[in-house]
């Protein structure tokens, strides 16, 4: 436990300044709001500050999740957040929208020391400047570069592991050489890989926070939605959402696809845009393949969209058949929320999320299974809307922010000594 040593700020001192002079009325309903005043004083000297580290340059699952802790820190009234970010994109311009304090480092690029050194010098400005009880790193890049100076300056830090580590990447290596002072897990799976990377460091697992709010459509905006991506009412919609990256199996969910019965109606949507190089080779490959077998008519290539929701919404089935585990998986969480059964491989964090109430899983790279269970839900609207219907409730039972961010302050405060 870190024994946090927060200065007196200006609001405390007017707040006692108003009391004292409020108090020298010596009237009864005076003395009481003055000890009311005192006691909304200490409440605010509890408030824990914590920094948050993120490169900044990509935005998927991680930076959701960080988004929806930020709009639902009414949950966490102890919490107050600001962020530093090495890179401009999505993440930090939907921060920006949500008036958060954002400070801005140097841009790293590894292989160039002096960029490194810069945002190391910017970050010990800032952790100088200001007052933080806390600071979270997001990656292992992060915690990398920056871990030295946070842990230098005497600050505690906690590693927020969304990935699943076996210690051997070059940055896991790196990583590995500064120990933080706890790990927040984001489920199971990440958990018991924490250990390869920090062994002996205590971890705590608080899931990732989804917001679980469904809208019911009308049959026309469901309709007009559908007719966005070419697919008429009486077609099921399987959708994937992802980022167009290659383990998250796209191309084995065509490949299943061509052993789905021609007579059904059904269409396939890829939801998520290519943000790299190489996820916009990725995405032609995909295409590509998808001619190649036979079914490009069948499948569409959606883009990105900050409406997932909406999207998920209107489709009937969610699929993402990965060829490596998901450390989590929050778009299955998403995919729950908006009452779609959902199938996927039995493998990681998706394993703890779906169980046999609201969806089916397959065992891994088995895809003549994972047609026939497709094929399955194709056919059976009944079944579809029975698992369908059971997935809010799951989705709640795991993320709701409600639960998640109360204990998200409660491993924060418990850690430095701040607990309300």
């Amino acid at each position: 436990m870190f024994t946090s040593q927060r200065p007196v700020l200006d609001s405390d001192l007017s707040t006692l300044v108003i009391c004292n002079n409020v108090c020298t009325l010596s009237a009864s309903a005076e003395i009481s709001s003055c000890f009311r005043a005192i006691a909304a004083a200490r409440d605010c000297s509890r408030q824990t500050s914590v920094l948050h580290l993120h490169s900044g340059n990509l935005f998927g699952g991680i930076e959701r999740a960080i988004i929806t802790c930020v709009r639902n820190l009414q949950f966490a009234p102890h919490l107050r957040f600001e962020f530093a970010v090495c890179f401009s994109g999505t993440f930090r311009g939907e921060l920006s929208a949500l008036k958060q304090p954002i400070h801005v480092l140097p841009e790293v690029r590894v292989r160039n020391p002096l960029s490194l050194i810069r945002a190391r010098r910017q970050l010990a400005r800032i952790l100088r400047m200001r007052t933080y009880d806390a600071v979270v790193c997001h990656s292992t890049w992060t915690h990398s570069i920056f871990a030295p100076v946070i842990q230098g300056l005497g600050m505690p830090e906690l590693f927020w592991a969304h990935d699943h580590y076996d210690g051997r990447h070059w940055l896991e290596r790196w990583a590995s050489r500064t120990a933080p002072n706890l790990v927040i897990s984001n489920g199971e799976f990440s958990n018991e890989s924490v250990e390869k990377l920090f062994p002996g460091v205590a971890r705590q697992i608080v899931r990732n926070p989804v917001e679980i709010q469904r809208r019911h459509w009308s049959a026309a905006e469901r309709r007009q939605i559908r007719a966005e991506f070419g697919t008429a009412d009486n077609t099921v919609a399987i959708v994937q959402v992802s980022r167009m990256e290659a383990w998250k199996g796209h191309d084995l969910l065509l490949e299943a696809a061509t052993r789905l019965r021609t007579s059904a109606p059904w269409k396939i949507w890829f939801i998520g845009g290519a943000q790299r190089p190489q996820e916009l080779s990725y995405l032609e490959t995909l295409k590509t393949k998808a001619k190649h077998l036979g079914i490009a008519d069948r499948v569409t290539f959606g883009g990105q969209h900050s409406d997932v929701p909406r999207v998920l919404a209107a489709a009937d089935i969610f699929c993402q058949p990965n060829r490596a585990a998901e450390p989590f998986g929050i778009v299955f969480i998403e995919a729950l929320s908006q009452g779609l059964p959902v199938v996927t491989f039995n493998m990681g964090g998706p394993a703890e999320i779906v169980d046999p109430t609201c969806g089916v899983l397959v065992e891994p790279g088995n895809l003549k299974t994972l047609a026939a269970e497709l094929d399955w839900l194709i056919s059976d609207g009944a079944l579809r809307r029975s698992l369908g219907e059971a997935g809010p409730a799951r989705a709640r039972q795991l993320c709701d922010p409600a639960v998640v961010l109360p204990r998200l302050q409660q491993v924060i405060t418990s850690l430095v000594g701040n607990s309300p």
